[in-house]
């Protein structure tokens, strides 16, 4: 048995409305006016207010400085954007870790395990090393790295986390996510393009994961289930190419989701052998508002389950692998919830592949 603990979160210093991030889009990227009005109503009706960025380029309020080129003549290499990840995901991490661990009575030189977790930039040496180095970690600390995974990896480190703790019950593990998704921006007019311009930020999140319970607001991992659905497999894509990391996010993703989620679902409370009425609580990645509405509509879930998820879009649009860990945050924080209750969690990425995780109040 093991337990999600404290959890922290950090967001870049750049905050910008979500209309602000439209006009940016319509003043960078030459649509036509009619597409100009779609999108405009998209963006309104996208479930987001504000996001956040390493970058300066999104709104006018946060000063002239720019990354991107204004007339969009000049689209930046890998390699440029690269050394902007490598510059700014550390002190997002360490930020997060920080807020994590300020909450949690373990000491940094009893944490053994290091998970680190990011599928929009990689280095060797990398974080993970400048995380030991900077917060004093054992030099002999046990590391692992979950790379390019897209928006579900957190869950795959928290697996990967229960793993180690089930098999040592003295294990601490730290699993860090960080995400800088608007480092990737593509001046590209498509489909495409267009999702993924209007969904993604940065963030970080932290949390300690332990064969104990060590907090108040600690989760226990009762178990995972995993699902690839091959029918996406085009529709939900991640590649490095010279011009940065190139996002395929099809708008058929929330339907093949919403097929294939009744029987994530039955296998899970089959496997676990519990309810579907016991999963009073529902932890969702908020890849997007339709995706939401989609899952809230096919299971009738009409008391306010997917209020966390709704959150965190609406307050920081979809930040890819730690978005799901400010949802669980949240759940952490939040007032209606009683000691051995369900919370199913769940979070979508390439593959299509559907990452679960049962989880209990503890």
């Amino acid at each position: 048995m093991s337990y999600i603990n404290t959890i922290g979160i950090a967001n870049p210093l750049y905050k910008s409305d979500q209309m602000d991030i439209y006009d940016y889009m319509v003043d960078t990227i030459p649509y036509p006016d009619k597409e100009k009005k779609v999108l405009r109503y998209l963006y309104k009706k996208s479930g987001i207010e504000t996001r956040y960025s390493v970058l300066p380029d999104f709104s006018a309020t946060n000063g002239e400085e720019r990354f991107y080129n204004t007339n969009n003549q000049y689209n930046p290499n890998v390699e440029n954007r690269l050394s902007v990840y490598d510059k700014s995901a550390l002190p997002l991490a360490l930020e997060a870790i920080q807020n994590c661990l300020e909450d949690s009575t373990i000491p940094n030189s009893e944490i053994t395990h290091l998970i680190t977790i990011s599928c929009t930039g990689m280095s060797a040496p990398g974080m993970d090393a400048e995380i030991i180095k900077t917060l004093n970690l054992s030099k002999s600390i046990q590391r692992f790295n979950i790379n390019f995974m897209g928006c579900f990896a957190a869950i795959n480190g928290l697996k990967l986390a229960d793993t180690i703790c089930r098999a040592d019950t003295d294990a601490r593990v730290l699993v860090v996510s960080v995400e800088l998704c608007t480092l990737h921006f593509q001046n590209t007019i498509s489909a495409d393009y267009n999702l993924s311009n209007m969904l993604f930020a940065d963030g970080a999140a932290a949390t300690i994961v332990t064969g104990n319970k060590i907090s108040e607001q600690s989760l226990q991992i009762s178990g995972f289930h995993s699902d690839i659905n091959n029918k996406g497999e085009e529709d939900m894509s991640w590649n490095i190419t010279s011009s940065g990391f190139l996002m395929q996010l099809s708008s058929y993703v929330p339907k093949l989701l919403k097929a294939g989620f009744k029987d994530i679902l039955d296998s899970i409370v089959s496997k676990y052998g519990i309810a579907f009425e016991e999963l009073q609580h529902w932890a969702i990645h908020p890849g997007g508002k339709r995706i939401l509405d989609n899952i809230e509509h096919e299971f009738a879930l009409e008391n306010g389950e997917l209020n966390a998820s709704r959150k965190v879009l609406k307050d920081y649009g979809n930040m890819s692998s730690p978005t799901i860990l400010f949802v669980l945050k949240s759940m952490q924080e939040a007032e209606n919830k009683t000691k051995g209750e369900y919370i199913f969690t769940a979070a979508f990425g390439p593959g299509l592949t559907t990452e679960t995780a049962l989880l209990r109040y503890a």
